[in-house]
């Protein structure tokens, strides 16, 4: 009766975990592919993923491209591709074009864009899900 009861809680316990790995990584995935969690990669490896309320953290009003790098932990790079979950196309920036005027606005949608504020809050890359610092 003792080793019955025994194997049955090991065998919950089992359970429970990989229902919570499941959850998690379900959750992971569907975030991803509705750009409401973006990943953050320094030459094409995963450096960080951050959720919008990430985002919301660093600045309220939408935090530079800068301040997304740096909270990622990547400092050194030479251009930064930027990737949308509609359209396939990369926006490339160098170093030398990345200033202040260069933010992640939130939308309505629990996304963000890349918009150019000196452009009349310009969109330069919509439902933003990928972001890549390459030397």
């Amino acid at each position: 009766m003792l080793n019955r009861r025994i194997t049955l809680s090991i065998l919950l316990i089992v359970l429970i975990v990989l229902a919570a790995y499941g959850t998690e990584y379900l959750a992971k995935n569907r975030g991803l592919h509705t750009a409401t969690m973006i990943t953050i990669q320094s030459n094409n490896k995963t450096a960080a993923l951050f959720g919008v309320d990430v985002l919301r953290q660093l600045d309220a009003g939408g935090p530079g491209l800068f301040a997304v790098l740096a909270a990622a932990g990547i400092d050194r790079f030479s251009k930064v591709e930027v990737k949308g979950i509609k359209n396939n196309t990369v926006y490339q920036i160098n170093i030398d074009e990345i200033n202040k005027e260069l933010n992640l606005r939130f939308t309505d949608r629990g996304t963000v864009n890349l918009c150019n504020n000196k452009a009349n809050k310009a969109i330069l890359v919509e439902d933003v899900n990928e972001i890549n610092a390459v030397n």
